[in-house]
């Protein structure tokens, strides 16, 4: 069975602090969290008030010091985007992982479209489990078709080209998204 810590130290390595840039679909972020697609989030409270005293050039050293605002991070990542998937049932760790921080990146329903994409073109036309609806959710159908795969490594590799190309199109419907090359780093899984 995945394990969330593992999985959270990887991706919250990628997602270090605090930005607030107009390129950015997210806007204003900290450590990965948008405001502007969690505009609820209870961190946010603690955020805007450390923006009050402290100098922008110090704002992520001083929010990543706080140790309440961590717990809400690491809760935040915990309940949004890996148990609403149930990653703890999915076997390979890595590819759980990769879901996770796919959910994270680009939205948890866009994350299992990828995979359940990936399942399809890789199960030999319907030899090891029939095509899945492509509906965004993982359940107990696609956990299923996870669980026969014949091979993890092909499926996680055709998992990430489709990531990648995601973001190949972003990049070609908005050129300003090109900034962003170092999404493309998240595709070299290391666990």
């Amino acid at each position: 069975m995945a394990d969330f810590e593992w999985a959270y130290r990887h991706t919250s390595n990628k997602e270090g602090g605090y930005v607030n840039d107009p390129s950015d679909y997210g806007r204003e972020t900290y450590r990965g969290i948008s405001r502007r697609w969690h505009p609820y989030w209870e961190g946010w409270k603690i955020v805007d008030e450390v923006k009050t005293t402290t100098r922008l050039r110090d704002l992520t050293r001083c929010l990543n010091q706080r140790e309440d605002l961590q717990k809400l991070v690491k809760t935040f990542y915990k309940v949004t985007f890996w148990n609403v998937h149930k990653l703890d049932l999915v076997q390979d760790q890595v590819l759980a992982e990769c879901i996770f921080d796919t959910g994270f990146h680009l939205g948890a329903k866009d994350a299992v479209l990828i995979l359940q994409r990936a399942l399809n073109v890789t199960n030999a036309q319907g030899k090891y489990y029939p095509d899945l609806i492509r509906d965004g959710d993982l359940g107990p159908v696609t956990l299923l078709a996870i669980s026969r795969h014949r091979y993890p490594a092909i499926l996680l590799s055709v998992f990430n080209i489709l990531r990648g190309y995601y973001f190949v199109q972003r990049m070609e419907e908005d050129p300003k998204q090109e900034k962003f090359i170092g999404w493309f780093n998240r595709l070299r899984w290391n666990p």
